[in-house]
Formats: structure tokens, C-alpha cells, sequence
């Protein structure tokens, strides 16, 4: 699992750079989330950015299909408003947990496919901790990057 930086020239899906996983990547950057699984299962994708917050995009409308098969998915999702995340911010660490279950979460609180990204608070979080402890066959995944300054050493 990792971050792919993604080159836009147009509205397609871009270009790779030849290098598979980025640990660190330029403010106006563009990215990719990649996971490769090897069991199929539904997917939550967590990312703590720099300044703390902490958001949940899938699901919501950047990756609307929760449930995956097998092998590599991208999020962005295909037909999600958006084709690649744009670095923003400060420069700084960013954190990604995947979590990958067998059984549907019942969280409540969770996006559905058509929704904005949910910043989530404490109360999410213990009850997500909840939910992995009691679900057998899970999976969680975590990466890391680190965000710089265009032009900063890498």
C-alpha cells in the first residue's frame, strides 16, 4: 500500500512516474492512494493529514465502491469528482490506515458512496478500534509520507 504521484494533463487518469511508492512528495502534487489486496473484502481508508485531522475517503465520493476484489484499486475511484488528490496544506507528516474486512461495517457514522470525505472525531475512532477488535479476518494496513516544499531536498 502506498501513494502513487500522478502527472494530470488532462481529465484522464494521468501518467505514473516510474517509482512504485513515494515517501515523500511536493506541495501541488498530485496522488493516488494504491492497495493491493490478496482476498476480497470492504475497504476503509483513513488518512491523517498534517495539520491532525483526520478523514475517512472510502467510502465517500471519492471511492464509492467499498466492496473490492482481489488485486490493486486506485482511489480515486473511475467517476469520482476528482481524478488524482491535490497536495495541500503545510508541509509535514501524513499518516494512512486501510482496514479491509470480511463483514460489512455497521459503523453508522460512515460516508456513503455519493458523500464528501467525514473529518472524524474521537467518538469514530474508538468506535472503528471497536468494530476491527471484534471482526475476525481483518486486515489493517498502514503507510506513511512525508510532504515538502516544491524545491525542498527530498
Amino acid at each position: 500500500m502506498g501513494i502513487v504521484v500522478v502527472k494530470e494533463k488532462t481529465l484522464s487518469w494521468g501518467t505514473k512516474q516510474p517509482s512504485r511508492y513515494e515517501k515523500s512528495v511536493n506541495l501541488g502534487t498530485h496522488i493516488q492512494f494504491e492497495v493491493n489486496f490478496e482476498t476480497p473484502g470492504y475497504l476503509l481508508l483513513i488518512q491523517r493529514d498534517t495539520s491532525g485531522q483526520i478523514w475517512c475517503f472510502c467510502p465517500s465520493c471519492f471511492a464509492p465502491q467499498s466492496k473490492l476484489e482481489t488485486g490493486k484499486t486506485s482511489l480515486p475511484q473511475e467517476g469520482s469528482p476528482m481524478t488524482a488528490f491535490p497536495m495541500e496544506g503545510t508541509p509535514g507528516k501524513e499518516q494512512v490506515l486501510a482496514v479491509l474486512t470480511q463483514k460489512e461495517p455497521n459503523l453508522q457514522w460512515l460516508p456513503q458512496g455519493n458523500e464528501d470525505a467525514l473529518e472524524l472525531v474521537e467518538y469514530h475512532l474508538t468506535q472503528l478500534i471497536e468494530f476491527v477488535k471484534q471482526t475476525e479476518n481483518s486486515q489493517v494496513l498502514y503507510t506513511e509520507y512525508t510532504v515538502t516544499q516544491p524545491g525542498a531536498p527530498q
